[in-house]
This record gives C-alpha cells, sequence and structure tokens, in this order.
C-alpha cells in the first residue's frame, strides 16, 4: 500500500483533464497502483460532471470541492502506516496505464547505462516534462543533484532512502530545486522508478560538475 501520493493539486488537475502528458501518465500509474487516490479521484470526476449537468456552481461548488480536498488529505494520512521494503527481483509486469503506453512488460524493456549501476529508458513521445524509467541496482545511488524545476519519482518496484524518508512500490516523491539529494535503492534488489521531471537535475558536488559537462547540465 502506498504511503507518499500526489498532492490533492495533482489529482485535481488529473481529474480535470489539465494535467501534462508526462505527469497524467504518471498519476494514472499511481492510481492502478492505489485504490486510496483512486476512489477519490473517482469522486472529484464524479463532482465535476455534476456540476457541467447544471449543479449551482457558486458557494455549493466551493464547499463540495473543498470537502473532496479534505478527503484526499485524510486519505493520504489514513494509508501512511509502516511496512516492510520489498525487493524488486526482476522487473514486474508494469501497471496498465504504463503497459498500455509503452506496449510491454518490464522485463522486455530495452534498458541502457545510464551510470554504473543505473540503467534508464527515455519516454520521448510525452509533452510536458522529461519522462524515463530508471533501473537503480541493489544498494546503488543516483550522484547528488539539485533540480531547476518539479521532480516526480514514482516507484513500480523494490524501494529507495531520500533522507529519513522510504519510498516503495505505489509511492511517489516529489522534489524541486529547494532539494539537493542522494537517493539510494534499498540493498535487497534493484528499484524501479517511473521519473518525470520538469526540467534537467543538475548534479552538485566534485563529481557533479564532471557529469554536467558530459550530461551538458
Amino acid at each position: 500500500m502506498a504511503v507518499f501520493h500526489p498532492s490533492a493539486e495533482y489529482l485535481v488537475d488529473y481529474a480535470a483533464g489539465n494535467s501534462s502528458e508526462a505527469l497524467g501518465l504518471l498519476v494514472a500509474t499511481h492510481l492502478a497502483l492505489c485504490p486510496g487516490c483512486r476512489a477519490a479521484v473517482g469522486r472529484l470526476e464524479a463532482l465535476g460532471g455534476a456540476l457541467i449537468d447544471g449543479m449551482t456552481p457558486s458557494a455549493t461548488h466551493g464547499r463540495s470541492l473543498g470537502g473532496a480536498l479534505a478527503q484526499l488529505d485524510r486519505a493520504a494520512q489514513e494509508q501512511a502506516v509502516p511496512r516492510r521494503s520489498r525487493a524488486a527481483g526482476r522487473a514486474p509486469m508494469l501497471p496498465r496505464p504504463l503497459r498500455d503506453y509503452l506496449g510491454a512488460a518490464g522485463d522486455e524493456l530495452p534498458w541502457r547505462g545510464l551510470f554504473p549501476g543505473i540503467k534508464r529508458i527515455a519516454l520521448p513521445a510525452l509533452s510536458g516534462g522529461t519522462a524515463e524509467l530508471l533501473m537503480i541496482g541493489a544498494g546503488r545511488a543516483i550522484p547528488r543533484h539539485t533540480h531547476r524545476g518539479d521532480e516526480f519519482n514514482l516507484v513500480l518496484a523494490g524501494g529507495f532512502c531520500d533522507g529519513a524518508d522510504h519510498y516503495g512500490r505505489g509511492d511517489v516523491a516529489v522534489a524541486d530545486f529547494q532539494v539537493n539529494h542522494r537517493p539510494v535503492a534499498d540493498s535487497d534488489g534493484p528499484c524501479i522508478c517511473f521519473a518525470v521531471s520538469e526540467a534537467p537535475p543538475r548534479f552538485t558536488g566534485l563529481l557533479g560538475q564532471v557529469l554536467n559537462l558530459f550530461t551538458g547540465r
């Protein structure tokens, strides 16, 4: 069960059809793994349909939308319970939104090396940012970096630690320009993530200066 979810803002945008293609695919994939958020988006879509059908939009709309947002926040808090990390093993069958987009199971995809112990698959056809699948080897760390825009990471298999937080299957980690971090995959197996970034990251530290030269960042 997911512990970290997209914020209510992103779920509302998704329900209203206002998400970018890349972020919309990430949210849809999270919904396939998270019954709580899936039900909340269903309520938001029902609310939007009722408003379109002629409900009074003024104060009633404000109260209804406010209540829906409060329900989203409560659902996230209620699901925030401790759980054990699970090893990824081989890449699992992808959740349906990603599977439909890629047309393949995770263990059939053409992974390419990015850094030692880290592989990626770019999803170039999506608008709204950089979208990619990342496979981080057991115990491996993504080089320390910060961000030029918001970054979203949805865990599909395994897990990783980022500071005091641990993210497992279905969790969404969000980072922005204020975050300078070095996520580390669990030691019991690879971590597979679906990542969407508004802009490429900027690597920091001495190693980061070299990486930025090679990656053009």
